[in-house]
């Protein structure tokens, strides 16, 4: 069991948030503590979609109510748990958060090469070769 647990989500995918949070919840020791986090940035840097009509505040704003309305519905009521909207480069703000908020396990869902804004291969594989903490990566749904 862990007692510090990051979830890395795109809150915009329907299938990623809830798979990870279920696998969450099930490695998190009875005092443990989750945080969501997700990534708001320029166009392909972050994992949650950049629309150019948008400005960061917007972006940020509109990521946290989406956060906050998944942890409401998935994450159990026994959990304690918070949320966190950063700006960056997906790779750079979940090793900067693992690091900073002192995480023992990471949770990823990979998503390939499809075009996702969500993990791209390439995040994933930066994280597998040095992961900064123990590490869970979801296969695709």
């Amino acid at each position: 069991m862990f007692n510090r647990i990051l979830v890395a989500v795109d809150p915009t995918h329907a299938e990623e948030g809830p798979r990870a949070l279920a696998t969450a919840a099930a490695q998190l020791a009875e005092d443990g503590e989750l945080r969501l986090l997700t990534a708001v940035g320029v166009e392909g840097t972050a994992f949650f979609p950049a629309v150019p009509e948008e400005s960061s505040d917007e972006q940020e704003a509109r990521a946290r109510e989406l956060l906050k309305k998944l942890s409401a519905q998935h994450v159990p009521p026994e959990c304690r748990h918070e949320c966190a909207v950063l700006h960056g480069v997906t790779t750079d703000v979940i090793l900067d958060e693992v690091r900073s908020w002192g995480a023992d396990l990471l949770v990823l869902v990979a998503h390939g090469e499809t075009g996702n804004w969500s993990l791209r291969r390439d995040t994933v594989q930066q994280l597998c070769a040095h992961p900064p903490c123990a590490l869970l990566v979801l296969p695709p749904a």
